[in-house]
């Protein structure tokens, strides 16, 4: 058989050993009244409450779309591909406030979007690769 590697959000996998720990409590009840045993005993020697995570719900970021025109033209990070600055510009400026005032003092730490050196800024060309199914 093969395996399947998958990530869960820790939110979810208490919710699901959560839900487990609800279910096995429901049978213990049933056993124990059924057959006249102690609850409290088989808690102890058969279930085991699920560990809480100390996990946040993250909000998630509400991003406009905006149109070409009227995004800055900085380039950013982007996980090393050099993806465009996701801001508004300022004023009549090319650039939003923060990289208006990166450009204006030490300049542009990866330089303008529309630049092609990004051999220079990252170590490696842009590749995209199309296939078919």
């Amino acid at each position: 058989m093969d395996e399947i590697e998958c990530f869960v959000c820790d939110n979810y996998l208490y919710m699901y050993e959560q839900y487990i720990y609800n279910q096995n409590m429901i049978l213990l009840k049933n056993i124990s009244i059924k057959y006249n045993i102690d609850l409290g005993e088989l808690i102890n020697k058969f279930l085991n409450k699920p560990k809480k995570n100390n996990f946040k719900l993250q909000k998630t970021q509400k991003k406009c779309m905006l149109d070409s025109a009227d995004r800055c033209d900085s380039r950013t990070w982007g996980h090393g591909e050099g993806t465009r600055c996701t801001r508004k510009r300022f004023n009549s400026s090319n650039y939003c406030k923060t990289h208006l005032e990166q450009y204006i003092g030490k300049g542009l730490t990866y330089g303008n979007y529309w630049d092609n050196d990004l051999i220079n800024i990252f170590g490696k060309k842009r590749v995209i690769i199309k296939y078919n199914r």
